[in-house]
C-alpha cells in the first residue's frame, strides 16, 4: 500500500469521478479496518450493529432495528436468525400482531457487546481524532455538499449547469486515460 497516498488518487481514469473513487476507495479500507477487527473478536459488522443498536435502544421490533442499522433486510434477517442460533438474541412475537418480531439482547449477547465495544472506542477515537477539528468540519462540510450533489439526478443537470475544469487543467489526481 502507498502510505503517501493510499487512495492512489493519481490512478482514477478521465472518465470516473475523482471524489467518487477517492469515497469508494476510503469505504473500502474503512470497512477493511472494520471487518478486520470485529473478525478477531467473533463478530461481523452486520452482528456488531444489531448488537450496538439492542445496546442503545434495548427491546426492539425487526422492523426498526433494520432502519436502524441501515442495512438490507435479508442480511439483517439472516444474521438475526444467527444470532438466535447462538444464543445473543431472543426474539418474541407481538402479542396483537404475529407477524412482528422483537428482538433483545441476552445475557450472551451483551457479554460479546462488552467485549467487542472497548475496540470500537479506540476505533472511533482514531478515526474522528485523526484530523484537527477544523479539518474535521471541512471533511464534513464536504461529505454533505457531495451528497447533496449525488441526489441531483444526472439527466436533470443541463450540460450548461455543469462546472468546467479549466482546458488544460485536468482535476487533481485526473490524468490523460479514459
Amino acid at each position: 500500500m502507498n502510505r503517501a497516498d493510499p487512495l492512489r488518487l493519481d490512478d482514477i481514469p478521465d472518465a470516473a469521478s475523482l471524489v467518487h473513487v477517492a469515497v469508494e476507495r476510503l469505504f473500502r479500507a474503512l470497512k477493511a479496518q472494520m471487518g478486520t477487527a470485529l473478525e478477531a473478536r467473533g463478530s461481523s459488522i452486520v452482528e456488531w450493529r444489531i448488537l450496538l443498536m439492542l445496546r442503545i435502544h434495548g427491546r426492539m421490533p425487526q422492523k426498526d432495528l433494520v432502519a436502524e442499522v441501515a442495512m438490507a433486510q435479508a442480511q439483517v434477517s439472516r444474521t438475526l436468525a444467527a444470532m438466535q442460533r447462538r444464543g445473543l438474541v431472543r426474539a418474541e412475537q407481538a402479542g396483537d400482531d404475529r407477524r412482528v418480531r422483537h428482538f433483545e439482547l441476552t445475557p450472551d449477547g451483551l457479554d460479546l457487546y462488552r467485549r467487542i465495544a472497548p475496540t470500537m472506542a479506540d476505533r472511533k477515537a482514531l478515526l474522528d481524532g485523526c484530523l484537527a477539528p477544523a479539518v474535521l468540519a471541512g471533511f464534513l462540510d464536504g461529505a454533505r455538499t457531495v451528497a447533496r450533489a449525488a441526489a441531483i439526478r444526472i439527466d436533470d443537470q443541463k450540460s450548461g449547469d455543469r462546472p468546467e475544469t479549466a482546458p488544460g487543467n485536468p482535476a487533481p489526481g485526473q490524468g490523460s486515460r479514459t
